[in-house]
């Protein structure tokens, strides 16, 4: 027997997968609580040997934190990941946060931008490791997250210099629509690569939901807040409902401003599985009035000191459980990295579940 398949027996395995799918399906408990260990990182650093040794303890110490929590493994080299196949020279400054540099300055220049191999560069990488990883685990139980999946409108604001982006949906939009349909094709067969190459998929690095692939695949939308009403419209909107007709459904996470869109949101006609938000950018009763019960929200809160609300998670936590309404459903994700992780989740777990 493997460490792994004592510290996570197959009948706890298909307890918390049933929990958890039957969460999705809105027939669980009105919120889940998950929170894996963070102490042994293995996020944006340098060295495959590190990465599979720091992530096979992370998984095993992870096993008694929370009911709520899968096993799994989520390689992150950055938010690069989707736009590296279309070329850009790669920045890695002091103190992390890689960087690209784009590649399209004009819309003349939109139309060359094109993309490698969707199995290769970054998802190669991640496929290489994650077979490492089951290796070292002994087990093909331990679901997978997919690299950072920036959506089409994210992934083109990494390719295209961001003023003359926007301008040229004004000044010449078709040269745009024509790349963010090739940047959606890209982004659709990573999500496939991945899982033929990782499966099973349970999401992105970025939020820690645990959205199995049969169910939606998981983006970001961070391109939202800079854009009218109108902008997003037509350039989000089409590309986020692509994406969402093929796998079933989407989750978004977007970390600003974004209530100018909601109208249009729940107008799309898109399978929204869930959303990431973050107060005070986004009111939690305004975002749940336009977008229902039928969402899980993943809720996360930018500290403040002068809100005494937003000063830490406990405080929001304590803040949220007023304003939420009781049909609001919630997926609460922590790290044991963060301050007071442990008790935040407990909390979480006494207001919103018992």
């Amino acid at each position: 027997m493997t460490a792994f398949s004592e510290a996570y027996p197959p009948e706890l395995l298909a307890a918390r997968e049933e929990k958890l799918r039957r969460f999705w399906a809105g027939d669980g408990p009105r919120a889940v609580v998950s929170l894996h260990d963070s102490e042994f990182n293995y996020r944006q650093i340098e060295g495959d040997d590190l990465i599979v040794e720091n992530a096979v303890k992370s998984i095993l110490a992870s096993a008694n934190l929370s009911e709520d929590y899968l096993p799994w493994f989520g390689p992150d080299f950055g938010t690069i990941s989707t736009a590296r196949a279309f070329g850009g020279e790669i920045i890695h400054p002091d103190g992390g946060n890689i960087f690209i540099k784009p590649i399209i300055s004009d819309p003349e220049e939109a139309d060359a931008a094109v993309a490698g191999d969707p199995a290769g560069g970054d998802v190669a990488h991640a496929i290489a490791l994650a077979a490492r990883v089951r290796e070292r685990l002994g087990t093909d139980k331990l679901w997978c997250r997919g690299v950072d999946m920036q959506g089409p409108l994210s992934t083109v604001s990494l390719l295209w210099e961001q003023e003359d982006l926007l301008c040229s949906m004004y000044t010449d939009p078709e040269p745009v629509h024509r790349l963010l349909d090739r940047v959606t094709d890209h982004l659709i067969a990573i999500m496939h690569a991945q899982e033929v190459g990782m499966g099973p998929m349970c999401g992105s690095v970025w939020p820690y939901v645990w959205l199995p692939q049969d169910l939606g695949v998981v983006i970001t939308e961070d391109m939202m807040p800079l854009m009218s009403p109108e902008l997003y419209k037509e350039f989000g909107l089409p590309y986020v409902k692509r994406i969402a007709d093929e796998f079933n459904g989407v989750f978004v996470h977007c970390c600003g401003a974004f209530s100018q869109h909601l109208d249009n949101i729940a107008a799309s006609g898109i399978n929204y599985r869930g959303i990431e938000y973050w107060e005070p950018y986004m009111k939690t009763e305004e975002i749940f009035e336009k977008l229902g019960p039928s969402l899980v929200y993943n809720p996360n809160n930018s500290d403040d000191e002068n809100l005494p609300q937003y000063q830490n998670r406990t405080a929001f936590l304590k803040y949220l459980s007023t304003v939420a309404p009781a049909e609001m459903r919630f997926y609460f994700t922590l790290e044991t990295a963060w301050d007071r992780a442990r008790e935040n989740a407990a909390l979480a777990r006494e207001l919103f579940v018992r």
